[in-house]
C-alpha cells in the first residue's frame, strides 16, 4: 500500500497496552454499582485546602486598662473592707472603754464576729484554687480566728464576768473545741490542734475549789475519744500524739494529786478509755496509715500500767 494510506489505518488501530487499560475499566465499571459512575462524574473536582495562615504569637502583656480595672475591682474593694474591720474594731474598743457596752454587750459582739468569721471561711473555702497540690491556708485561719473567738468569749463569761457557772463554761469551752476539732474535717489539722490544746487546757483555766472527779473524768474521755476518732478518719498520727500526751499528762498530774487514787472509779473511768482508744488506733493502723500503732501501742500500755498501779492501790 501506499505511504498515505498506511497512516491513518495505523492511527486507527489500538496499541496493546491500550487494550489493556480498556479491559481494566470495563472490568472496573461492572463490578461498581449501577449509579457510582454518574455520580463520579456529578460531583465537582475538590479544591485545594487553603493552608491555614501562622500567627506568630506575640508577648501578652497586660494593657493598663486591665490592669486599672483589677485594682479597682480587687484591691481596693478588699482594702475598703479591711479599713471598715479596723474601725469597728475601734470603735468597740472605744465603746468599751467609755462605758458604753456592758458586759452582755461584749459577748454578743463577741459571738457575732466568731459566726461572721465562721462564713467568711466557708466562702474562702468554696473559692479556693483548684489546681492540684495547692494549698490555701486563709479558710483555716478564719475558723481559727472564729473558734478562737468563741472560745474567748466563753472563758470570759465566767471569768472575766461571771456569768455562767463553771460547769457551763467548761461545757460552752468543750462545744468551742468540739466545733475546731470538727472544722478540721474540712479545713484542715490546724484546727484540730488547736481543739486539742483547747479542750485539755480548758479544766486548769476553770478549775474550782471544790474538784469534781467524776465531771473531769467524763469530759477528758470524751476528749481523748474524739481526738482519737478524727486521728483515725483522717490518718494524723501527730493528733494520736498530741490526744496521748494531753491524756497522759492529766492522768499524771491527777496521780500526784492523788485524786485518781481517792476515787477509783472515776480514775479507772479515764484509764479504760484510754485503752480503748489505743486499741482503736491500733486497728486503724493499717498498711496506709501503720504510724498509727506507735502512738496506740504507747497509750495501750501506759494505760494497762497505770490501771494495775490503781488496782493494787
Amino acid at each position: 500500500p501506499a505511504p498515505d494510506e498506511a497512516e491513518p489505518s495505523s492511527a486507527a488501530a489500538p496499541t496493546a497496552a491500550e487494550a489493556a487499560g480498556l479491559t481494566e475499566r470495563a472490568s472496573v465499571a461492572a463490578e461498581a454499582p449501577p449509579g457510582a459512575a454518574a455520580a463520579a462524574e456529578a460531583a465537582p473536582p475538590a479544591e485545594p485546602s487553603a493552608a491555614p495562615e501562622e500567627v506568630e504569637p506575640g508577648p501578652a502583656r497586660p494593657r493598663r486598662a486591665d490592669v486599672e480595672s483589677r485594682l479597682a475591682e480587687r484591691w481596693l474593694v478588699w482594702l475598703g473592707g479591711l479599713t471598715l474591720v479596723l474601725g469597728a474594731l475601734f470603735l468597740a474598743a472605744w465603746a468599751v472603754e467609755e462605758g458604753l457596752i456592758g458586759p452582755r454587750a461584749r459577748l454578743a459582739l463577741a459571738w457575732l464576729v466568731g459566726l461572721g468569721l465562721l462564713v467568711l471561711a466557708e466562702q474562702a473555702f468554696r473559692r479556693r484554687p483548684a489546681a492540684p497540690g495547692a494549698i490555701d491556708l486563709v479558710p483555716a485561719a478564719l475558723a481559727a480566728g472564729a473558734v478562737t473567738a468563741l472560745y474567748g468569749a466563753a472563758l470570759a463569761a465566767h471569768l472575766l464576768y461571771d456569768l455562767v457557772p463553771r460547769a457551763l463554761a467548761l461545757a460552752l469551752l468543750a462545744s468551742s473545741a468540739a466545733l475546731a476539732v470538727g472544722l478540721a474535717l474540712r479545713y484542715g489539722g490546724l484546727l484540730a490542734a488547736l481543739g486539742a490544746a483547747g479542750a485539755f487546757a480548758a479544766p486548769l483555766l476553770i478549775a474550782g475549789e471544790e474538784p469534781a472527779p467524776w465531771a473531769l473524768a467524763l469530759y477528758l474521755s470524751g476528749v481523748l475519744a474524739a481526738l482519737a476518732t478524727v486521728a483515725a478518719l483522717r490518718h494524723w498520727a501527730w493528733l494520736a500524739w498530741l490526744g496521748l500526751a494531753g491524756s497522759m499528762a492529766w492522768a499524771g498530774l491527777l496521780s500526784l494529786s492523788g485524786e485518781l487514787w481517792r476515787v477509783p472509779g472515776a480514775g479507772g473511768l479515764l484509764l479504760a478509755v484510754q485503752g480503748l482508744a489505743g486499741l482503736g488506733l491500733l486497728r486503724a493502723g493499717s498498711q496506709v496509715a501503720a504510724r498509727l500503732r506507735w502512738p496506740g501501742g504507747t497509750l495501750l500500755v501506759l494505760a494497762t500500767l497505770l490501771e494495775l498501779g490503781l488496782l493494787v492501790a
